[in-house]
């Protein structure tokens, strides 16, 4: 989890946030809230990739990627009781 909160390019982010399934310990409701924030700041520079740079041919990568940034901020909030 610290490779999570120490920045990186965008595609070190995704990778790390890959590696979170594969974690052996146990997760905590801190650990969730760390990983919702990670998830948020993926999204955040995404989006800024998305108004910016190349759309016309990363459109559908983009898309897909929030998509699964989405479902998997909804899957964090699920672990933590909640339903949105």
């Amino acid at each position: 989890m610290d490779q999570l909160n120490g920045g990186g390019s965008l595609g070190q982010r995704v990778e790390n946030l890959g590696a979170v399934s594969k974690e052996t310990e146990p997760v905590t409701a801190a650990t969730i809230d760390t990983y919702i924030d990670d998830v948020s700041q993926v999204g955040a520079a995404l989006g800024t990739l998305y108004a910016t740079c190349c759309t016309h041919t990363r459109e559908k990568l983009y898309v897909s990627m929030f998509k699964t940034l989405g479902d998997v901020h909804t899957q964090l909030w699920r672990m933590k009781g909640y339903e949105h």
